[in-house]
């Protein structure tokens, strides 16, 4: 006890300053209504573990260490006389970690260690980019050089730009990728293609038989306030386009020569542009223009005319003499290194190169001043073992560097510091291209040429994300990169494009789903207010009913496979059974996601369906046999008879197993002799059966021979439900058969049958897929191929009370012909309802769709939202910005 006391103390101590020291959390909304179990969870504080402690040993009675839930209630008591039973019960149930049914010291360690790791670790469904990239074909085997956005608002680019909007609408812009050899491509809306500029078939007077000279591109920018294209190439020139309102790319404007240009950047604020180059001999040249919009970025006076070009030309060192006062120029040495990267920050009024060599890192200070006319650089040179400023990105939030090498690391610098970095960052694998900083999300995002992007968070360090772009045809290394911060969109390219939407804009927000792969099967815990879903990939994801978030995500199937899942609660909903394509019985603490038994089982084939009653229960797809297993998930038994075709459903009602089968026929079992008891037919005869007594009458009556009851021409899907709250009788039903449109009630006693019939359907091409219950058993949910949900009131559905009904008689046996009373209908998605469910107050009914999604209503048919995309408070939806194109395709 004591050593449990002093790691826990431990524990919470480290995670409480993580709490308060982490920079993402000061920014984190608090959420107006939570689970029920979060109030119970702040009795466990630092100062509160040697009054927990002493209480668990007093509660400890027979001294097992541990305290089941009537224990554990009385101590919870004695800390806070407030908490209710239902709390204490949830909180009991998620500190159980192993689902024994007791708690004990070693569980609560374990408890607080995965709350830690829940609260540093960043929760899997806020990550900035949880989609996939798309990929865009650029037919074109030349990597691309430059991905440039046309921004179509005031703001130059992204640099000092902030959004206070937690919901942004997105933005429609004018992409531009060049490639190596000068193929230039515009892009609109959504990135289609718009045009194909080939910049090399310039215009230029040529002497007879002189070949066009090959363009290789080293750099690019767009000039937003002039409306023009800087491309730079190897042949010592900067080529100047125009780019009109149609996005159409025109000829050369005019041209920079003399200097062997290899990065650009060009920044505006205000009237004043500045645009900055490094060369390959690791010079840095600043042209300043401090009315860029009135004119222009050089000075025209400059320009001449040449014989060979029909476009005027100046050379750099031309610009570089000043004769007038509305322009400035500077050259300044850097480094001894081919400048691969250059950029103006403005926080710092300084400029950053970083060379080929990546051994150190120029920060390069100025201050220009429009009437002196003069300008004093200052250098800094950041170095280090080794080479690791290849790129660099800076934060103005937390005054720091980031840069990256040869080797994966990334480094973290004082901008006062240029010998030692402060900390070095682990993460990829291979050299590192290009970091961008997100100055909304305050994080950096780092690329390395083996197409790893990584997200970090400023200020903590951390990976947050890791993502391979793993569709991209192209092998070859990342050599361009875009960050549109305020769409949260990434593109990365080489000869190929791939785009990435992230989080913060409305569009994103509709695509958000559920899952990204086909539904298997929803369940809903009442006791923790939480729906768990999994799909097809085996994603298996737990669901807070209050909030709409995700708390718990795991996978339960290898990351290759792909298959049906079955799944269901223990007997006392502590332990979630799993049964997937990969034939394994495995039994999860969902909570924590934690495997706590595995079993591996011959199965025939996939699992349809699993019943736990105390032991388990399992049936598969095609075979007419019923798996017995004991609760560790070892096979028991098999269960067998000749009436029984391939297994649809299976319930329970007291100690019977009641099983339906493709061919029309349901056997109840004893589950003690492990004996078949009755039989119904559902074909021919509305009558319940004894099997033992009158088998034989029914197969010379009916010619059933038993080779004629294995398998009938057309499969037949029954599900089986049991209303468990109903004292058995033969005039009450406590089965309900469900087969395409209709829903039977039966009575499976002694002189019973069929007692109740209705159809369940209000479209005559739709099938009921999936049913369930209310609590109280008083309202039946069904859903159908069509994606509609019914609710239905059976509390006299299958009472033969009355004494005037109208009946159906079918083989002398009088069906009641009732009317059940329809209380509610609408349409709960556009494709088959896997699953359907309301919790206990009758208040949320839950339903889950085929393709993806898993949503929330009021059982008036009220549509809350969609688990994974939408919020709600007290089932009242956040309101989300509207969807409205702010910029469109030109005519």
């Amino acid at each position: 006890y004591n050593l449990v006391e002093l790691e826990v103390t431990r524990t919470l101590k480290s995670m409480e300053m993580c709490i308060s020291k982490s920079p993402s959390n000061m920014n984190t909304p608090t959420e107006i209504e939570s689970s029920p179990d979060t109030n119970a969870e702040k009795l466990f504080t630092v100062e509160k573990i040697p009054e927990i402690v002493h209480l668990f040993k007093e509660g400890d009675v027979d001294k097992s260490g541990g305290l089941d839930i009537d224990e554990f209630y009385e101590v919870m008591t004695k800390i806070n006389p407030d908490i209710s039973k239902e709390e204490a019960h949830v909180l009991h149930m998620k500190i159980d970690t192993n689902c024994d049914r007791t708690v004990d010291l070693g569980e609560l360690l374990h408890y607080f260690l995965q709350r830690n790791e829940k609260t540093v670790a960043l929760d899997y469904r806020n990550i900035l980019f949880p989609n996939d990239f798309t990929y865009i074909h650029n037919e074109c085997l030349k990597p691309v050089v430059k991905i440039i956005c046309l921004l179509l608002t005031d703001t130059s680019d992204f640099r000092g730009y902030c959004s206070g909007e937690s919901m942004r609408s997105y933005k429609y812009f004018a992409y531009i990728t060049i490639s190596s050899n000068g193929l230039l491509k515009m892009w609109l809306n959504e990135f289609k293609l718009w045009q194909t500029v080939r910049l090399y078939e310039r215009d230029m007077i040529r002497p007879a038989f002189h070949h066009t000279p090959i363009m290789v591109v080293t750099d690019a920018v767009y000039i937003h306030e002039l409306g023009m294209l800087a491309v730079s190439t190897s042949n010592r020139e900067i080529l100047f386009y125009g780019i009109d309102s149609a996005y159409n790319v025109t000829k050369i404007r005019f041209a920079i020569l003399e200097e062997e240009i290899t990065a650009m950047d060009y920044y505006c604020a205000g009237n004043t542009g500045i645009m900055a180059c490094g060369d390959a001999k690791g010079y840095l040249f600043v042209f300043v223009s401090y009315y860029v919009f009135d004119n222009g970025l050089f000075c025209q006076s400059k320009l001449q005319f040449t014989p060979s070009q029909h476009y005027p030309t100046v050379t750099v060192s031309s610009l570089l003499t000043r004769t007038n006062k509305e322009f400035h120029s500077l050259r300044f040495y850097a480094f001894e290194d081919m400048c691969t990267e250059v950029q103006y920050i403005p926080a710092l009024q300084s400029f950053s190169m970083c060379g080929k060599r990546a051994t150190s890192m120029a920060l390069i200070h100025c201050i220009f001043n429009q009437e002196s006319g003069t300008v004093t650089p200052h250098k800094q040179t950041f170095k280090s073992r080794g080479s690791c400023c290849k790129c660099v990105a800076y934060s103005p939030w937390s005054r720091f560097f980031l840069t990256g090498g040869e080797t994966g690391f990334l480094y973290v610098w004082l901008p006062h510091k240029t010998t030692s970095f402060k900390h070095k960052l682990k993460g990829h694998s291979k050299s590192l291209t290009q970091i961008i900083y997100n100055s909304v999300e305050k994080i950096f995002v780092s690329i390395s040429i083996d197409q790893n992007v990584r997200i970090w968070g400023d200020g903590e360090w951390t990976c947050k994300q890791s993502i391979f772009p793993s569709g991209m045809t192209s092998t070859g290394p990342i050599t361009s990169v875009y960050y549109n911060i305020h769409n949260n969109e990434l593109f990365i390219a080489n000869s190929d494009i791939a785009k990435c939407l992230g989080r913060g804009t409305n569009v994103f927000h509709n695509t958000l789903r559920s899952h990204n792969r086909p539904l298997c099967s929803m369940l809903y815990h009442s006791i923790y207010k939480q729906v768990i879903s999994v799909c097809q990939k085996g994603k298996l994801t737990v669901w807070d009913t209050l909030t709409g978030k995700a708390v718990m995500e795991f996978a339960i199937l290898d990351a290759k496979v792909v298959g049906p899942t079955c799944i269901s609660f223990d007997e006392v909903k502590r332990k979630l059974i799993t049964i997937s394509c990969d034939r394994k019985v495995k039994q999860w603490n969902f909570n924590s996601g934690e495997l706590l038994d595995a079993q591996k089982v011959k199965l025939p084939s996939d699992v349809t369906s699993i019943l736990c009653i105390n032991d388990m229960f399992i049936s598969t797809k095609g075979s007419s046999k019923i798996l017995h297993l004991n609760p560790k998930g070892k096979l028991k038994n098999v269960l067998e008879h000749f009436l029984l075709d391939t297994i649809c459903s299976m319930d329970y009602f007291d100690n019977n197993l009641i099983t339906a089968s493709s061919n029309g026929n349901v056997l109840t079992w004893d589950l003690e002799a492990s004996e078949v008891e009755g039989y119904i037919n559902t074909t021919i005869s509305p009558r319940t059966h004894r099997l033992k007594f009158d088998l034989g009458q029914l197969l010379h009556q009916f010619n059933l021979l038993p080779e004629s009851t294995k398998r009938c021409e057309k499969e037949r899907v029954l599900i089986v439900k049991c209303l468990r709250s109903r004292e058995a009788g033969p005039k009450t039903a406590t089965l309900l058969i469900v087969e395409d449109v209709y829903i039977t009630a039966w009575s499976t006693t002694l002189h019973g049958g069929m007692v109740g019939k209705f159809k369940a359907v209000k479209r005559d091409d739709s099938k009921i897929t999936c049913v369930s219950v209310s609590e109280t058993e008083t309202i039946l949910l069904t859903g159908d191929s069509n994606g509609v949900v019914c609710l239905y009131d059976i509390r006299e559905f299958g009472l033969q009370t009355k004494d005037n009904e109208e009946y159906e008689t079918v083989n002398g046996w009088k069906i009641p012909l009732q009317s059940t009373p329809l209380l509610a209908s609408w349409q709960a998605g556009l494709s088959e309802l896997v699953s359907v469910a309301c919790d206990p107050a009758f208040e949320k009914i839950f339903t889950a769709e085929l393709e993806y999604n898993v949503k929330l209503w009021t059982s008036t048919g009220t549509f809350v939202g969609i688990f994974g995309k939408d919020r709600w408070v007290n089932m009242v939806q956040r309101k989300v910005v509207p969807i409205t194109k702010e910029t469109e395709k030109p005519n």
